[in-house]
């Protein structure tokens, strides 16, 4: 309104001089373009709401009555994004069951899953799905309690349910899709992981004590795993297990709380506390406050980890904490190891956390007005490696979000997404008392205009668990990457770069299974990128030559199964697709004259298997 009442008095003051007229309308049209332009350029800023995503950057999806409350989130291969929580698929009194939600990359709700994007398991008593994992091969897992009994919660037992792609319940899993346990003490579970053996670790509380519990692919217990499948850690009061991280060598670590304070502990893969780690495999922390409690744990390539969640007494703020690999604190980081966060006159906490490519740290939460009624807020924060605001984010290194009056609204998880940050929340209404809705919310992030840099990894070197890439100018290191199921990567290896014309890297412990290996690469300038995803299949069956000129030699085949051997380029061509008959030989030589020098995926599927590796056509 400024500049219009500007121009029109100006018009007013000189209409006798029509130049001078159309020479300010020019300067004015300059300021009002300078000032669109300005602000396109500040709503791309790292931090803020990416305006292309719902409205303004923000998705609300209302439901009713005991629809759906939910409870956590996870990114599928696909990135679609699933949440895990409680409620049934029609507005009745009856009990509510597990409930998942799918949406699409675009905010949507995914019409091809469940009923409506919904799919609801219902065990015929009051149920919750308070941890969700999403599977490299599409299926969903959801774990947490049924109450059996309301004045008895020695009755109650963990669940498990899983489901297919599509939102139906895999029957191949447990007992018909389920599986439940009762261990004769109140269960509380809050996180659930899957090991690169595709055995399901689950946790959280059984009675006072930390609480594990692992199952095979199949949903039976694993009786290896600590005493009958399960393992229980005591500290002084009440504990509870918050957030569960696999580490590259197979050890579990875990974080949450022991009698008001911060809590960790680190198995081996048997379920055996790791003596080298804390006091005897476990320990608490005590910021010196009345109380704290970790929500969330991500780990660093150099094997030190990052805790979050919130610490104070009736004044909570978010805290972020860096510790060594051994369990104790680094100082280096922040203030002694520890930041906390304070948002205005806000209490705060941290729910979700993780590291972007380039190493800086997302953490986000929720803040809210104590003691008011006042509603929740989305809350996020970026630091740098050494603990530091990442003052290029946000406003001074902090963003806040809020949805409306009507909406009591809290986090629970945040993805890297399309090089963007993807919030997801939930939120009970003022408006209607017993209503309920998801929040996404999308921010824009700075990776996207980062110089790219791409390293591609020649092939695996067969017989030695290697890669072999090429010397790429201007990168000043590699970072080799290794992942059991295409989606979780952890780093194993740092190399400087040199003038070295190639590289290689053999991996002493490869996974059982499958290995899937990538490249990080970091130039001169601080920009960081990936290279293609190779991936190996550690098992006995070996293939030769490799690289290969006409025949590829496929040794170690079960004959009794029937085989398909498929050939896949790296754009997800299928070159061959050939079916083996069953005692055709535990060996068979695949003709590849046909095929374009380059690098391709051989695909094994049996029976009892499925075996991916790697070769080079010449």
């Amino acid at each position: 309104m400024a500049l219009r009442y500007t121009a029109c008095t100006f018009r007013v003051m000189y209409a006798h001089n029509f130049y001078k007229t159309v020479e300010f309308m020019k300067h004015i049209f300059t300021i009002v373009f300078f000032c669109i332009f300005s602000t396109s350029i500040i709503s791309a800023q790292s931090g803020t709401l990416d305006t292309s995503f719902g409205v303004e950057g923000k998705i609300i999806t209302p439901f009713y009555s005991n629809e759906l409350i939910v409870w956590d989130a996870a990114m599928q291969k696909d990135s679609k994004i699933v949440l895990s929580g409680e409620g049934s698929l029609i507005l009745t009194d009856t009990l509510s069951g597990i409930s998942v939600i799918r949406y699409q990359t675009n905010g949507l709700l995914d019409s091809s899953f469940g009923v409506n994007g919904r799919a609801v398991y219902d065990f015929g008593y009051y149920s919750t799905g308070k941890a969700i994992a999403a599977q490299a091969d599409g299926k969903i897992l959801s774990a947490g309690w049924e109450v059996i009994d309301p004045f008895n919660n020695d009755k109650n037992n963990v669940v498990v349910v899983r489901f297919l792609n599509d939102g139906k319940i895999d029957s191949t899993f447990g007992k018909n899709g389920e599986l439940i346990v009762n261990f004769g003490k109140n269960p509380v579970i809050n996180d659930v992981v899957i090991q690169p053996d595709s055995k399901i670790i689950i946790g959280g509380s059984l009675g006072p004590d930390f609480f594990l519990i692992r199952c095979d692919d199949d949903g039976k217990i694993d009786s290896s795993f600590g005493t009958n499948g399960y393992v229980t850690t005591s500290f002084s009061g009440l504990s509870s297990i918050r957030s569960i991280v696999l580490q590259s060598d197979n050890k579990i670590l875990v974080g949450g709380s022991a009698d008001g304070v911060a809590a960790f502990a680190r198995y081996t893969s048997n379920g055996s506390l790791d003596q080298s780690f804390g006091n005897q495999g476990k320990f608490t922390y005590n910021f010196n406050t009345e109380y704290s409690i970790i929500y969330n744990i991500i780990l660093l390539p150099d094997g030190s980890f990052i805790a979050s969640g919130k610490v104070g007494g009736f004044n909570e703020n978010m805290l972020i904490s860096k510790f060594n690999s051994d369990g104790t604190a680094n100082s280096t980081f922040a203030n002694n190891g520890n930041i906390v966060i304070k948002f205005s006159q806000l209490q705060s906490k941290a729910v979700s956390a993780f590291l972007q490519s380039d190493n800086k740290i997302v953490v986000t939460g929720s803040a809210y007005k104590a003691f008011t009624g006042g509603d929740e807020e989305f809350t996020l924060c970026r630091l740098l490696p050494n603990g530091n605001f990442d003052s290029t984010f946000g406003i001074n290194g902090l963003t806040v979000t809020d949805f409306g009056e009507q909406y009591l609204e809290y986090t629970i998880a945040s993805f890297s997404i399309n090089d963007k940050i993807l919030t997801v929340g939930a939120a009970g209404t003022r408006d209607i008392p017993e209503g309920s809705a998801t929040l996404l919310a999308q921010y824009n992030n700075d990776l996207s205009r980062r110089q790219i840099l791409i390293t591609k990894i020649k092939h695996w070197i067969q017989h030695h668990n290697g890669i072999e890439w090429n010397y790429n100018s201007n990168i000043s290191s590699y970072v080799v990457q290794r992942s059991y199921d295409g989606i979780h990567f952890s780093s194993i290896a740092r190399i400087t770069a040199s003038n070295t014309s190639n590289y290689t890297y053999a991996d002493p412990s490869p996974l059982a299974g499958n290995n899937y290996y990538r490249l990080q690469t970091t130039s001169s300038s601080g920009a960081v990128n990936y290279s293609n995803v190779i991936a190996v299949t550690n098992s006995d069956i070996k293939i030769s030559p490799n690289p290969a000129t006409n025949s590829l030699h496929i040794e170690g085949l079960l004959s009794s199964n029937k085989t398909k051997i498929t050939v896949v380029d790296f754009a997800g061509n299928i070159v061959i697709s050939q079916q083996l008959t069953p005692n055709s030989g535990s060996s068979y030589n695949l003709n590849i004259v046909s095929l374009k020098p380059g690098n391709y995926l051989l695909k094994i599927e049996s029976q009892a298997d499925v075996v991916t590796k790697s070769f080079v056509k010449e």
